[in-house]
């Protein structure tokens, strides 16, 4: 029974997420182009482990009752700062090879 029931629920998720109409937003495929990069940016072992463990310092919170917000915080700015990475990587090898 549980299988029929995950089943008919994402046969219902997609059939409500295909007929949405989303209007065209250049912001949106801007941030959207770049998140192949930021995960790769982000997920490399070395930038990982510098990141949480040596600039945001995730251990020192783990008791904290702030730590949630502080984690939402800390993925913002990584993310906003992984996409500049990302747009300026995407400028110059425009501009290099001509793309």
């Amino acid at each position: 029974m549980p299988r029929i029931l995950s089943t008919l629920n994402a046969v219902l998720i997609f059939s409500t997420f295909k007929n949405i109409k989303i209007l065209h937003s250049r912001f949106i495929n801007t941030v959207a182009s770049t998140t192949f990069g930021v995960y790769l940016l982000h997920e490399n072992l070395l930038i990982n482990k510098t990141i949480w463990h040596v600039v945001f310092r995730l251990d020192d919170w783990t008791s904290s009752p702030y730590l949630l917000p502080y984690m939402f915080f800390c993925a913002t700015v990584v993310f906003a700062v992984c996409t500049i990475i990302e747009l300026i990587r995407k400028y110059f090898f425009s501009k290099v090879f001509h793309i």
